[in-house]
């Protein structure tokens, strides 16, 4: 009886962070879930017309991976979700700008920022989530800037970057109140969804 109630306990929440038993496997399957989210839901958006620049539809599952797995696993899923996505659809392309390896770059930074700001540092959700885009927005404008100068790409980073925000206003309102509020939703639940918080 004792053991059965130290399991439910450990599916509880504490404060904005969900305490669950630490499991690999289970962190694996929620990172893959979260990749296969990166790809169908972008599709979904472009599917009913809703410009994927304005409403950012890759960034949701990657900004949700912060808080529900480890920052090494969360860094997976925003490494490998623009970059699975091109290869199985075409986008983001890889040329002639690399645009996925730049969105590579920039969604593995924001998640593993997120992870570690909510579950090691026990920010709230949607804090940790600012935290992340702007780590993300200043991975990719230094991404920009080694591409400006190594090979010649006629760019702005400081432009290209500041030209994202205005246009993906939308979409980074949409990762600051339904992210945070989805991630609520399953804390409420008790949904063995990750790993403890403060783990690496």
């Amino acid at each position: 009886m004792a053991g059965g109630c130290g399991r439910s306990s450990g599916a509880r929440r504490a404060g904005a962070t969900l305490i669950l038993p630490g499991s690999k496997t289970r962190e694996v399957t929620t990172a893959a879930l979260l990749v296969a989210s990166g790809i169908v839901i972008p599709i979904a958006f472009h599917s009913a017309g809703l410009a994927g620049r304005v409403f950012l539809p890759m960034h949701l599952p990657v900004a949700m991976a912060g808080l529900l797995v480890g920052w090494r696993a969360a860094l997976a899923v925003g490494a490998l979700t623009p970059l699975v996505s091109s290869l199985l659809t075409g986008m983001p392309p890889l040329a002639p700008m690399p645009v996925a390896l730049v969105m590579a770059l920039e969604l593995s930074a924001h998640a593993a920022t997120v992870s570690l700001l909510h579950r090691r540092w026990r920010l709230r959700p949607p804090l940790a989530i600012a935290g992340g885009i702007v780590a993300g927005r200043i991975t990719t404008g230094l991404v920009y800037s080694v591409l400006v100068r190594a090979f010649g790409f006629r760019l702005d980073p400081f432009a290209a970057v500041a030209g994202a925000l205005l246009v993906g206003w939308p979409g980074l309102t949409v990762q600051l109140t339904v992210v945070p509020a989805l991630f609520e939703a399953l804390a409420r639940r008790g949904l063995d969804v990750g790993v403890g918080p403060g783990r690496p």
